[in-house]
């Protein structure tokens, strides 16, 4: 009895580790002597999986991968490593799991992860965009994949003629770098699966949330990455949905953010403010007419805080540089508090400095107010950051009395905006005698 117990279990053990592709099959065996002249070495395209003959996702794949490889019979190579029998074939390539498919495009020494379907259907569509690819780069010097946009297609300065899906902006290998990585503004990127559940549950939120976003100036996007794997591999996606948030500012791959919090629209709108928030260059706005003004100091729920500069005729420019950039650090310094900063060359607002009694010292000079509260105060102390810091500090933990009630202020007059350099000197105009 235990005899047969032993042979019994040794035949399904034979069984169970038998390759999943025959002779016959249109799948290509790959194995340690092979590989390379194969592979490698071939100017072929090459989709690859690795795998275990014990492995069940592997034997679900079994018969898809083998109508791809019918499929594609003549376009590309379809291929499979048995892992329990050649598994320094797969080492290279960090195999963690099974069943792992790889690509082999122009450039083996760099094969791309595939994350697309499982379906012949889906594969065979992965090898025919991936193709045309590498046909349109050896042909014109870069793909030509994403030049034909539908009727979505959008042409505004925020994304450069790509593709949209409503408000979303549709990424791909070729596009991503140019319109993410090199822009100014901040994206936010759903990496995504068209089979994924998941993913499909997500999108109404994420169209509800580009929508939401655009008039903040935060791009909403998403890239398929079972199509476009390069821009998924580079970021680490490992799985469906993956949103990731590019700041503000300079990006590089290691400022991104990920996001892991509730998957609605209104979740994800108020994360993705405040991380652009964070990241938004501070702007010292120069007070030039009234709707400055009224942007930043009367329709403002926080403190206004209005600088009086020397006149260029005074100070020049290297003074006055000195002195922005003085309150730029400040501001810096204060952009998570309900404050907003102006400024104002002395003289330019003349009845508005009489009716704030600024001025009166000198310049420069430093009034804050609060149109909610209907009051303002003047700063009184030495003109520099640490005493300009303690000023607002005590400001916002309410711990300055005092304040003067504010009136109503004259109207703004308009001025031209400082061109950055020293005053042009005078001429004195000669007269007839």
């Amino acid at each position: 009895m235990r005899q047969q117990q032993i042979i019994t279990l040794l035949f399904i053990l034979i069984i169970s580790t038998q390759s999943l592709y025959d002779s016959k099959s249109k799948v290509i065996k790959l194995d340690s002597k092979n590989f390379k002249t194969q592979v490698i070495q071939s100017k072929e395209l090459w989709l690859v999986e690795f795998y275990a003959p014990w492995c069940g996702h592997c034997k679900s794949l079994a018969p898809e991968w083998e109508k791809a490889a019918k499929a594609l019979e003549g376009i590309a190579k379809i291929g499979a490593v048995d892992m329990t029998t050649d598994q320094d074939v797969g080492s290279p390539y960090n195999i963690q799991g099974f069943p792992t498919i790889k690509f082999f495009g122009d450039n083996k020494n760099s094969p791309l992860d595939y994350n697309g379907g499982r379906t012949a259907n889906e594969i065979v569509k992965y090898l025919h965009s991936e193709s045309k690819k590498i046909t349109d780069i050896r042909l014109f010097g870069k793909s030509q994949s994403n030049n034909n946009n539908n009727s979505n297609s959008n042409n505004n300065s925020n994304n450069k003629g790509a593709e949209k899906d409503g408000d979303v902006v549709v990424l791909t290998d070729d596009n991503f770098n140019e319109l993410v990585m090199k822009s100014q503004e901040p994206w936010f990127v759903e990496f995504y699966a068209p089979w994924c559940g998941h993913c499909k549950n997500l999108a109404p939120e994420w169209n509800k949330l580009a929508t939401n976003l655009k008039s903040q100036k935060i791009n909403v996007a998403k890239v398929d990455a079972t199509v476009h794997s390069k821009v998924a591999q580079r970021f680490g996606v490992n799985g469906y949905p993956t949103l990731k948030f590019f700041p503000t500012g300079n990006k590089t791959d290691k400022n991104v953010i990920p996001y892991n919090g509730n998957r609605d629209a209104n979740s994800m709108e108020n994360w993705a403010k405040e991380q652009s928030d964070k990241f938004k260059p501070v702007v010292i706005n120069q007070l030039i007419d009234q709707s400055v003004y009224d942007e930043f100091c009367t329709n403002s729920s926080g403190i206004c805080i209005l600088f009086f500069l020397p006149h260029i005729y005074d100070a020049g420019a290297a003074q006055r540089n000195k002195q922005l950039q003085l309150i730029k650090i400040v501001a810096e310094q204060n952009k998570h508090n309900p404050v907003s900063f102006l400024w104002s060359q002395g003289g330019d607002q003349y009845d508005l400095e009489e009716k704030l009694n600024a001025g009166g010292s000198g310049y420069p000079s430093l009034v804050a107010i609060s149109y909610k509260k209907n009051v303002y105060t003047v700063f009184k102390g030495s003109f520099n950051e640490k005493n300009i810091q303690t000023f607002l500090k005590s400001l916002v933990q309410g711990k300055i009395t005092g304040f003067s009630t504010l009136s109503q202020t004259p109207p703004i007059v308009k001025v031209a905006k400082w061109d950055g350099k020293d005053a042009k000197p005078q001429e004195d105009k000669q007269q007839d005698l």
